[in-house]
């Protein structure tokens, strides 16, 4: 009798008797040599749960059940194989397909015999309630503790932070990275190219236990920015499984807590990070096709919706000929609207000759309707920050003052100085907001200064990817009348 014995034991049961590896070892082997069989060949899988079959040793164990190298297959318990009922009998079936039975050493049961499998069916259902039910118990405890915890570290810490002492507590290296990578989505690079250069910069993700690939990709870049963990903000019960798929909750069964540790970049930041990363999800959506160079990004001006590629081709004695047009898709698809589209050759060569009249020209020359201004907010936000942190300065001198810890004279002198921080602030804040349109136009200006050689470039998919960079958004009004408005970087 050819025997597989497989070990399971999760993290939490490493404690408990009769579940360690040594434990169910010993006894495997032992009942074996009690029932006669050869001594069993062991599939060890150490820190795993049985909620999925996804384990290293149950993969390698099916695979050689497959090639027929076993009779018999063998467990102290059947939870070891899974918790799952479905689970439990799929593998049994899969079992039976390549004349290989199911033993328990523990309830004594064994599928070679129909009081065997009808027994395993009802093990393995009390086996998945009982599942079900520390599930369920273990949720409401954590929804509890995410309800009435501020700081507690409930989830696994997102790049930028590290547990400590059960906290959230920003990793200053990490949170760096961060800010920069936010930084450069703000400057108009895509998510490929910022995984590029973080890769080349030697920069590393954080893992897991399952992964050993530390590199970045643009699926991470994507998760960790739309992670409201790097606003300061904690929401658990957003996901749940749902058989193979990971899907959202309905939001009213979010736990939501603002504020819950501290911030890498503001809630105002990740916001307006949020928008520009769906804008250009939808614009890129079509990046590889070069057909359509402004594919998401033109937009009706009547009715809101897409103006989309449409190609169409006509005969004309024996010649035929290709038609390429952007057209209003609530016209196409839904009948509202009114016909009116614009010729593909027409409209591209218009922004092209746009980048470049504004590429040339001197910075200022040209009034441009601009997008997300966010360093030029940024600075504005910082300057408001610091005169606040002026007033509570003078506010903790007043009050040192009145608890007789300061003379009056002190007083005198540090409020002198605070009123010349105050009045150098506002100045600096006052020439900020007065030259705030020409900073602006100046940033768009060098940027399609910088990008003109691809601007003008034979390789449509590079110039496409060179628009995205500078246009947010392109409407059309009548068919002709073109609105462009530029990322403000």
């Amino acid at each position: 009798m050819r025997v597989a014995a497989y070990i399971r034991v999760s993290t939490d049961e490493q404690a408990d008797k009769g579940n360690s590896l040594g434990e169910q070892e010993e006894r495997l082997i032992s009942y074996c040599r009690a029932m006669g069989w050869e001594r069993p060949i062991l599939y060890i899988d150490d820190g795993y749960s049985a909620k999925d079959l996804n384990r290293p040793e149950m993969i390698r164990l099916l695979d050689d059940i497959d090639q027929n190298k076993y009779d018999m297959v063998l467990t102290t318990k059947i939870d070891r194989l899974s918790r799952k009922l479905l689970d439990l009998l799929n593998l049994i079936k899969q079992f039976e397909q390549h004349n290989c039975g199911y033993a328990s050493a523990s309830e004594q049961l064994d599928t070679a015999t129909p009081v065997g499998k009808m027994v395993l069916q009802i093990l393995g259902a009390f086996a998945e309630f009982e599942r079900e039910r520390i599930s369920e118990r273990v949720r409401d405890n954590m929804i509890s503790i995410a309800k009435h915890s501020k700081q507690k570290l409930i989830t696994r810490p997102c790049y930028g932070y590290d547990a400590g002492d059960g906290i959230m507590e920003i990793n200053e290296d990490e949170a760096e990275v961060v800010k920069q990578m936010v930084s450069w989505v703000f400057e108009g690079h895509g998510l490929r190219e910022i995984s590029k250069r973080l890769n080349q910069q030697g920069i590393r993700t954080k893992g897991n236990k399952n992964s050993r690939d530390f590199s970045w990709e643009e699926s991470k870049v994507r998760r960790l920015l739309a992670n409201e963990t790097i606003c300061g903000m904690m929401i658990y019960n957003k996901r749940k499984s749902s058989g193979d798929k990971i899907v959202i909750r309905d939001k009213n069964e979010w736990v939501i807590q603002y504020d819950h540790h501290p911030a890498i970049i503001s809630r105002n930041e990740f916001n307006e990070l949020q928008t520009i990363l769906h804008t250009r999800k939808l614009a890129n959506r079509h990046v590889g096709d070069d057909t359509y160079l402004l594919s998401g990004l033109v937009r009706c001006k009547h009715c809101g919706e897409k103006l989309s590629g449409n190609t169409q081709k006509m005969k004309r004695g024996s010649k035929e000929y290709e038609y390429n047009r952007y057209i209003c898709q609530t016209y196409v698809k839904k009948g509202g609207c009114f016909y009116h589209a614009i010729y593909r050759d027409d409209i591209e060569r218009l922004i092209v000759d746009r980048i470049t009249e504004v590429a040339q020209s001197a910075p200022g020359d040209m009034n441009l309707k601009v997008s997300n201004p966010r360093n030029i907010q940024k600075e504005q936000n910082d300057l408001q920050n610091a005169l606040k942190k002026i007033d509570h300065k003078m506010q903790k001198q007043i009050e040192a003052y009145e608890d007789d810890a300061i003379s009056k004279e002190d007083l005198r002198r540090a409020s002198t100085r605070i009123e010349g921080e105050r009045s150098k602030i506002m100045k600096q804040l006052a020439d900020l907001e007065k030259n705030q349109d020409k900073l602006i136009q100046a940033k768009v200006h060098q940027k399609a200064k910088d990008l003109i050689g691809d601007i003008l470039s034979d390789d449509r998919l590079k110039v496409k990817e060179a628009i995205r960079l500078l246009v947010s958004n392109i409407e059309v009004s009548n068919g002709e009348i073109v609105d462009i408005t530029w990322f403000g970087g």
